[in-house]
């Protein structure tokens, strides 16, 4: 028997409107859908907006309901526009194909990849048992550089350079809502804003986001080194001395002498500025 699919809605809580079509048929314990082409106008959700994500087959879906030898399987792409973030960030299109398999359409390992612009490819698996879905994501080592549409323009911040890697365990359930735990790690960043850089930036971030609050440093500390800062220091009236300031990288602070520049060295940033006032004792020496 050969089946149709066609129909829509609105699914309020993510204020988005669905539409869904497909081709199929039914022989026996059979069921096997041959065409799919299901998505939405748009999925907002919390801090996260999506554009026009739509859900269509790479391969026929067959569900064997036979009671002795049940099985199911299928593959499946989902193409999204882009993701809004509330802090101002987002994603560039994104394009997530995976293949699923299992006993029935409520239990079903999925294993697959996605790529967003020059992000990924991420390689992704989890499991769906009819109520939550799992999941992990393992970032390869990448340019950190990609990563610059997460960062809201309002931070007026460059990405120069760098390598990336993460690891993300996730799970969505009605109930929950979207939860995330993972690891971050940067090496060899190099990050500009309009009056300084920084460079040489190693970063490891342990993190977990639920009840779309983010915690950091939840099952590990958070580290930061920083190899150099450049910074434009104007002083008018005075320099002022500072001393015995350590994070990693950045043994001291020593602003002093006569004319604007910048001394750097290894493990070392001295902020040399400008002294108008005469007789200053931070630039008598």
């Amino acid at each position: 028997m050969e089946l149709a699919l066609l129909g829509g809605g609105e699914m309020l809580p993510l204020n988005a409107k669905w539409d869904v079509k497909g081709t199929g048929g039914w022989q026996d314990t059979l069921i096997h859908l041959d065409t799919l082409s299901t998505g939405f106008n748009q999925l907002e959700y919390g801090m996260v907006q999506v554009s026009k994500p739509r859900l269509t087959l790479t391969t026929p879906v067959n569900w064997q309901r036979d009671v002795q030898r049940p099985s199911f399987d299928g593959g499946f792409k989902m193409q999204s526009g882009q993701t809004q973030f509330s802090y101002g960030g987002w994603l560039p299109n994104s394009d997530l194909e995976f293949k699923a398999k299992g006993r029935d359409p409520s239990h079903f390992i999925w294993r697959g990849e996605l790529k967003a612009g020059d992000i990924g490819p991420l390689r992704v698996h989890g499991r769906w048992d009819g109520e939550r879905l799992r999941g992990e994501a393992w970032w390869p080592a990448q340019s950190l550089t990609v990563f610059q549409p997460l960062l809201s323009q309002d931070l007026k911040m460059k990405i120069q350079s760098g390598e990336l890697r993460a690891q993300i365990a996730f799970s969505a359930a009605p109930e929950q809502g979207f939860e995330a735990g993972g690891h971050w790690t940067v090496k060899q960043g190099s990050v500009w804003t309009p009056d300084s850089q920084i460079n040489g930036v190693d970063f490891s971030l342990p993190f977990r986001l639920k009840q779309q609050r983010w915690q950091l440093g939840v099952r590990g500390p958070v580290s930061l080194r920083i190899a150099e800062v450049k910074i434009s220091l104007p002083c008018r009236t005075y320099v002022p001395i500072c001393r015995g300031l350590s994070l990693d990288g950045i043994t001291s602070i020593n602003a002093a002498g006569r004319q604007p520049g910048f001394a750097r060295r290894a493990n070392y940033v001295a902020i040399v500025t400008h002294a108008a006032t005469r007789g200053c004792s931070c630039c008598a020496a």
